[in-house]
């Protein structure tokens, strides 16, 4: 492809499992580049090359009009955006002639022969498509190639190349050539506006659906396949990007238990979206021994360097997405927990487990959320959740 016991606690219940046991879909950015960093890790071969200003860049005289007729001024366009771009073709023709082209080799309007034909590849940083489901390339584009047979030479190429293995299951694309032989003279060029029309600025794009779950580089192609016709202005990359749509879930913390405690207390973390590599930082240093139980908890170990005082939670998936939970724990110099039985669960502290029942103090939102958690595990009876549910939509 080319591009649900009141009906208040009922609705509250049914808004907060929905809200949190859901797991989450989004677009994002995978690679973007509008050329006007420098080359970085792209590499390049044969005419491509990463020009600035290209605009002030124009076909030689002895070329246009002497062996092609271009519409408009004959010099290259501005860059998409900003001012660089990658082109190929050689500053010195304004083509993809070739410099060594022999001018006493030519005729009249001839389109212009290359003494060879020629060929060159420009290819991408790795694109990283491990956790999408899905993905699509765009980029924009600019070309000018020959019009007596548009279909059978000057290709312009894009593949897919698997990043651990360049030369294993290598994916084409598209080619952005037409589709129809015009059999044009061999002086008029095709071009992105049309036969024998000014080439404009277009957005090219292809579907990555079927090849998401690994790293990839982008490959473009440029190959006259012989020499005849190649006095043209030939082809301009701008603004390559690539999105995807993030398949994986977003962490989100309902709480920590126990909220406060000594260096020696095991933390536990309940939430949902937590991937099996996830790490957590507790007032922004790195827990040790940490163990993803499940998606909706984790159990670790306190860093040995953190001081007194409240500190923020945040869990941080491998995908790079994170959750913090402001003032989720309170590390004591010495501990000053009790541990109190309720009908249902153990807690910590006074109020903040859920399953309190009756239910003590104010019912927060993370609490109710944790409960919920507790239910889908088999740990605590609907009816203690809706005790909850109901408590909290009543103030």
């Amino acid at each position: 492809m080319s591009y649900k016991y009141n009906s208040a606690g009922l609705c509250a219940l049914s808004a907060l499992i929905l809200f949190g046991l859901s797991g989450s879909s989004f677009a994002a950015t995978a690679f973007f580049d509008n050329m006007e960093n420098g080359p970085g890790t792209w590499n390049s071969s044969g005419f491509w090359h990463l020009k600035t200003s290209l605009q002030n860049t124009c076909v030689i005289p002895s070329l246009n009009p002497a062996l092609v007729s271009l519409p408009g001024s004959g010099c290259l366009p501005a860059a998409y955006s900003g001012s660089s771009v990658w082109w190929y073709g050689e500053d010195s023709t304004g083509t993809y002639i070739g410099a060594d082209y022999v001018p006493s080799a030519q005729q009249s309007k001839n389109g212009g022969f290359s003494r060879v034909s020629n060929r060159g590849t420009l290819i991408s940083p790795v694109v990283n498509l491990t956790y999408a489901s899905g993905a699509t390339l765009s980029f924009r584009t600019w070309w000018e190639i020959e019009s007596s047979d548009p279909t059978q030479a000057d290709y312009m190429d894009v593949y897919l190349i698997p990043a651990v293995d360049p030369y294993y299951s290598v994916v084409h694309l598209g080619r952005l050539n037409p589709v129809i032989d015009t059999n044009g003279s061999h002086d008029v060029p095709y071009s992105s506006g049309g036969f024998n029309q000014p080439g404009v600025w277009v957005v090219q794009g292809y579907s990555l659906d079927d090849y998401v779950g690994y790293g990839y580089r982008l490959e473009f192609i440029f190959n006259t396949y012989d020499k005849n016709y190649n006095a043209f202005r030939g082809w301009l990359i701008d603004d390559v990007n690539v999105s995807f749509d993030e398949a994986y879930p977003v962490p989100l913390i309902y709480n920590v238990q126990p909220s406060s405690g000594g260096m020696d207390s095991a933390v536990y973390v309940y939430g949902s979206g937590f991937m099996s590599s996830a790490q957590v930082a507790i007032g922004g240093m790195h827990c040790s021994n940490v163990t993803v139980i499940n998606d909706g908890l984790i159990v670790l170990s306190l860093p040995s360097a953190l001081s007194a005082g409240m500190h923020n939670v945040t869990v941080t998936n491998p995908t790079n997405t994170s959750y913090t939970l402001s003032n989720a724990f309170d590390l004591v110099s010495t501990s000053t927990t009790t541990t109190t039985t309720t009908s249902s669960t153990t807690t910590t502290g006074s109020c903040m487990l859920a399953g309190d029942n009756p239910p003590c103090g104010v019912v927060t939102v993370p609490e109710i959320l944790s409960a919920i958690t507790l239910w889908a595990q088999g740990n605590m009876t609907i009816a203690d959740v809706l005790n909850l549910i109901t408590a909290w939509a009543n103030g």
